[in-house]
């Protein structure tokens, strides 16, 4: 829903079924306000194993944990001034604009932009691989810096290209084991 207040609640690091992960998969509403920081900032949280996830753990069966974030949106970075979000309503509470009243929807975008650099690069000092599809969508600038690697950006035009995107990037990360 578009402007939503209240987005799906995410979930942590988990085994899943089929049927549970289609559940929640299908729960999910791309309706617009898009901040590409704060789902960098929450993907690099949930696999830190520092700070308020903590209890991320370093290896699994004595192996060691590799960190892979798939960012995944529509390709478009969408904030307002007007809108409740994720802290609060920028024309009233000011806290990516800074009180800069002059602040428009594109110098906006521009200032998440800038925090999304941070968060991707941040995630990359967490020692985590970073791949980035655009679905539906193009990849933008600042989508195509953050992957890992160039090979590791890419676009999906529809539903049968995104599942063999996902199984090619299952396919280059040794430890994940995929089940159907």
């Amino acid at each position: 829903m578009a402007g939503a207040a209240c987005p799906v609640v995410s979930k942590r690091l988990q085994a899943w079924t089929r049927a549970n992960l289609l559940t929640y998969v299908n729960s999910l509403d791309p309706g617009g306000s898009t901040y590409h920081d704060v789902g960098m900032i929450w993907g690099a949280r949930m696999i830190s194993n520092g700070g308020i996830f903590a209890d991320s753990v370093d290896t699994f069966n004595s192996m060691p944990v590799s960190r892979h974030i798939i960012f995944m949106t529509d390709g478009i970075m969408d904030t307002s001034h007007s809108i409740y979000n994720f802290m609060g309503i920028e024309q009233n509470d000011q806290r990516v604009s800074g009180g800069n009243w002059g602040t428009n929807d594109a110098e906006l975008d521009s200032r998440h932009m800038q925090r999304f650099r941070m968060a991707c690069n941040q995630a990359k000092q967490l020692n985590a691989s970073i791949w980035v599809i655009a679905f539906g969508s193009t990849l933008q600038q600042h989508l195509l810096d953050c992957a890992s690697s160039a090979n590791q950006a890419s676009v999906a035009t529809d539903q049968a290209t995104l599942i063999a995107r996902f199984r090619e990037i299952g396919s280059n990360i040794g430890a994940l084991r995929l089940t159907q």
